[in-house]
C-alpha cells in the first residue's frame, strides 16, 4: 500500500517505459506480449485494456 495515487506513482514511471493500459492499471511496455481487444498480456497476466488508452497503447507497442 503506498500514500500516493496512481497518477503520481505514473508520472513516475513514465520516464522509465512504464505505460497506462487502464485507470487501475499500470504496466512496464516491455513486458507486453500480446494486445487483444479489451486487453493485454504482460508476461503471463491478463490486463485490462480501456477502450480509450488502446490506441495509444498500440502506438507504444509498436515502437518497441
Amino acid at each position: 500500500i503506498l500514500p500516493h495515487t496512481l497518477k503520481s506513482v505514473f508520472d513516475l514511471l513514465e520516464p522509465h517505459g512504464f505505460i497506462k493500459t487502464h485507470r487501475s492499471f499500470v504496466v512496464n511496455a516491455s513486458k507486453i506480449k500480446a494486445i487483444h481487444p479489451k486487453s493485454v498480456i504482460v508476461e503471463q497476466k491478463e490486463v485490462p485494456l480501456s477502450e480509450n488508452l488502446r490506441a495509444e497503447v498500440l502506438a507504444r507497442f509498436a515502437r518497441l
